[in-house]
């Protein structure tokens, strides 16, 4: 296996946890799951929506005392939310809020990925709102690093 099919089997095997764990908002709506892109705009017919995105894989800095290519080994992927009420935000924040806690819930039942990370950093959540025709959005974007076990 070459270094981009180790690296596309984490962002799959990552991808596959939560899609297989079958998250309901707490309206018991399924979320509508995207793979490596995101809608142009959130709507009301799209949410409530979880967005898996690759984005980089970054590599650590390694001194040796023999000329070698490092390669980058730890994978950082984007989980991005959105989810609305015609409430008010608070309400919207409560059903963002409930799909974090299912996504991270479901991500701690394999932190190795089936053996294909050391585990999982959460780093960040990035809270983002928005207000459309009336209607609020909670547009969290979750920030996941892996550091790949079998890059060597």
């Amino acid at each position: 296996m070459g270094w981009s099919d180790k690296v596309n089997a984490i962002f799959d095997k990552f991808y596959g946890i939560i899609d297989d764990a079958g998250i309901k908002n707490t309206r018991d709506i399924t979320i509508k799951l995207y793979k490596r892109s995101l809608p142009a705009e959130f709507s009301t017919t799209t949410c409530p929506a979880v967005a898996i995105v690759k984005d980089n894989v970054m590599g650590k800095r390694v001194s040796k005392d023999q000329a070698t290519l490092e390669t980058p080994t730890i994978s950082r992927i984007i989980v991005g939310i959105s989810d609305y009420s015609q409430v008010g935000l608070d309400d919207a924040d409560a059903l963002t809020d409930d799909l974090i806690d299912k996504i991270v819930t479901a991500i701690n039942t394999n932190p190795s990925l089936d053996g294909l990370v050391k585990g999982i950093d959460f780093l960040s959540v990035d809270y983002d709102y928005d207000r459309r025709d009336g209607v609020w959005f909670s547009e969290p974007t979750l920030i996941f690093t892996m550091e790949g076990s079998n890059f060597e």
